[in-house]
């Protein structure tokens, strides 16, 4: 069974060639680029959505090469991994009831290693009932090209431990030297308007270590209305990002904030945030 759906490449770049997702736009990209790499994000919303609906909704997202979730239910998590295959997932053992989950398409890449960092220079990276980063190291079996694909939800509820983690996360990437891509729930309430994120947005980018593919179209990643009156809390705030570090850097990486009808507001079935398609093109 073909588990990333049946569109082939040249089909998923005519239906994308129109969207610009960072600087260059997808449709400037050889549409028979056969080593690019499709990786879809999505903090799917522990107790705010439903596990049928989400299967069914990311179905509706692929293809994509690389699946990284965030706030899967820890007793749900293998529904949506067995999907890729048994030895083409890693479900994190840290988060509480709220996992991280990475899968790949075992037809693309052959598995190196995986990792969950619940330490960095012996710091507890996610102390409580926080989520490790997962880290994918994979080898594109078209070149044989390899890379690290990190996916990430840093603290929420606190921003001395936030800050905490990007510090880590900055020091972890320091140490790399393949090409990683991290995505996922970063937290750093990025204010589209004003173009400034919280403290840890600035940890995170200060020394050029990581570097932010920032989508083209900015735009709102998360709907919350604790105060039920209707309207977004935080309007025109990201929350989720694409970095990459290492020779990453000079890959040509794309970013996209998926926008689908009737997406917000969310309600009780589906997710209060919005998935980030990542394409990595040309992997020569």
């Amino acid at each position: 069974m073909k588990l990333f759906g049946i569109m082939g490449w040249r089909a998923f770049y005519l239906l994308f060639i129109s969207v610009a997702t960072s600087s260059l736009a997808v449709g400037q990209v050889s549409l028979e680029d056969k080593h690019a790499v499709t990786i879809l994000a999505w903090n799917i919303e522990i107790g705010g959505s439903d596990v049928p609906t989400i299967m069914g909704q990311l179905k509706e997202l692929e293809p994509f090469d690389v699946v990284a979730l965030s706030e899967v239910p820890q007793e749900s998590a293998h529904k949506f991994a067995e999907r890729w295959g048994a030895d083409s997932f890693m479900i994190g053992e840290s988060g509480g009831g709220a996992r991280l989950l990475i899968a790949w398409d075992p037809a693309k890449f052959d598995k190196i290693e995986t990792l969950e960092i619940k330490e960095v220079d012996g710091k507890l990276f996610a102390p409580g009932v926080q989520a490790a980063p997962l880290v994918a190291h994979l080898r594109l079996k078209s070149n044989g090209k390899e890379l690290k694909i990190m996916t990430n939800h840093l603290a929420r509820g606190s921003a001395e431990l936030r800050n905490t983690q990007s510090q880590l996360l900055v020091e972890w990437a320091r140490t790399q030297t393949l090409p990683v891509i991290a995505v996922g729930g970063y937290n750093l309430d990025y204010d589209i308007p004003t173009r400034n994120g919280n403290a840890a947005f600035d940890i995170f980018l200060a020394d050029g270590t990581w570097k932010w593919i920032e989508p083209k179209e900015l735009i709102d990643t998360n709907w919350a209305d604790r105060n039920r009156d209707g309207q977004d809390d935080y309007p025109n705030s990201m929350l989720d990002f694409v970095f990459t570090t290492g020779p990453a850097k000079k890959w040509l990486v794309t970013a996209e904030v998926i926008v689908r009808e009737g997406d917000f507001p969310d309600n009780e079935k589906t997710s209060d945030q919005r998935p980030i398609r990542t394409i990595i093109h040309g992997l020569q």
